[in-house]
């Protein structure tokens, strides 16, 4: 019988870093037009990661924001991004639902604050479409067909709202809003992962409930935190419209194995004294899937060849785990020493949530000429889901390996 855990392991599922302003433009937006957004996101991972390296390099003279051409904020070098129509979810043999849906991506809007005024402003400044003249009518004619591409350009103005990098990034998967099925599922899909994060990897934890109204969409709040207007105003129908359903959702995605995590449970959290109406947070219970598991797992699978019984044999050409340490291997030994790499790593971590997993991290000593450090279980998965594995990758010049570059003692 096939151990439903290792075919996971070898799904050919995306995640991405995605910075958390930029998931914060998202208010009230459709499923497809999420979608879009993750696209674009996913386009943008080169870049992500060149921020991440010239900010370790060159620390405070390199801007927060991600496209900044220098930290005097005098340019934005905006990238153009090109997409199939095909990852969008749109057909481009179907003309008149592609110019509709052309349009939708244009009149994309965002309120953002600019010299202390609300503005809203276009996400796209321009699409492009590629189109060839080669098709043709019954009667002969030619028409313009399209090529299945376009090309978008992010207005500069979003650009700087939206990729500033001093608010960290997200992991998450690139598909999340294209297999969900309620609207608010992307929505707090992503604010429980952010929540994690701030809450130091902890799968139970508090969030203030105006704070994650706000953040869907469904509140806006003053400078003193007053409510100036609201969406289901009694929590007895957030509950219903909105937790309900999209728990129900994420228990739905779970079975189908595209969620890497759900929530189990949320209860409301009243001040002292209160038991009635809107609470003042809420505590969720989060928890991994198999296929969230399996991600942290880092898709190698040392393990399943274990149980398979395989550890033992000789490494041959072609065998791509003959290098992986197994435990029937002989026992690797810690080697007392490298405080001085150990504090040039942590050097080069500039992520806020990155930085405060590492200060829960007791460095031992080397072992396999890797880092050996004391830690929970829970944080020494983390070093992969916040992205922190593969700085370390990139410290010891071992990208495309599999060995570890992290033992826990």
């Amino acid at each position: 019988m096939t151990d439903k855990k290792n075919e996971i392991i070898q799904s050919n599922e995306q995640w991405i870093n995605t910075p958390f302003s930029f998931t914060k433009i998202d208010k009230q937006y459709s499923l497809s037009q999420q979608h879009v957004l993750f696209c674009v996101s996913s386009h943008l991972q080169e870049y992500v990661t060149r921020f991440f390296n010239e900010k370790r390099e060159k620390g405070g003279l390199r801007s927060d924001y991600l496209f900044e051409v220098d930290k005097e904020h005098v340019a934005m070098n905006v990238p153009k991004i090109r997409l199939k129509l095909n990852e969008l979810g749109i057909d481009s043999s179907h003309y008149k639902d592609l110019r509709k849906a052309l349009k939708e991506l244009l009149d994309f809007s965002v309120r953002i604050k600019i010299d202390g005024k609300v503005v809203i402003q276009h996400v796209f400044s321009n699409i492009t479409e590629d189109v060839v003249i080669n098709g043709y009518t019954k009667e002969g004619v030619a028409y313009d067909r399209s090529k299945g591409e376009v090309e978008l350009k992010i207005d500069p103005v979003v650009a700087k709202y939206a990729f500033d990098m001093s608010q960290g990034f997200i992991h998450h998967m690139a598909m999340i809003a294209r297999y969900a099925n309620r609207a608010n599922t992307p929505r707090i899909y992503l604010f429980l992962l952010r929540q994690m994060g701030i809450n130091k990897g902890k799968m139970t934890f508090q969030v203030p409930f105006m704070a994650l109204k706000e953040y869907l969409g469904m509140a806006t709040l003053s400078a003193d935190g007053t409510v100036v207007e609201e969406q289901y105003p009694k929590f007895s129908q957030f509950k219903k419209q909105v937790l309900d359903a999209v728990k129900a959702d994420f228990a739905k995605l779970s079975k189908e194995d595209k969620t890497d995590i759900v929530f189990t449970d949320c209860s409301p959290v009243y001040k002292r004294g209160q038991t009635r109406g809107n609470p003042e947070a809420l505590l969720f219970k989060v928890k991994r899937t198999a296929l969230g598991k399996a991600h942290i797992d880092g898709k190698v699978l040392e393990r399943k060849e274990q149980k398979m019984g395989k550890a033992n044999k000789e490494p041959v050409i072609g065998d791509l785990f003959a290098h992986v340490n197994t435990t029937e291997s002989p026992k690797i030994k810690i080697v007392k020493g490298g405080e001085d790499k150990w504090q040039s790593f942590q050097a080069m971590i500039i992520d806020p949530s990155q930085q405060a997993l590492l200060k829960r991290f007791k460095f031992v000593g080397m072992k396999n000429d890797r880092f050996c450090v004391k830690a929970t279980q829970e944080d020494f998965d983390l070093l992969r889901t916040l992205g922190v594995e593969d700085i370390a990758k990139e410290f010891f010049n071992c990208k495309g390996s599999y060995s570890p570059t992290f033992y826990r003692d």
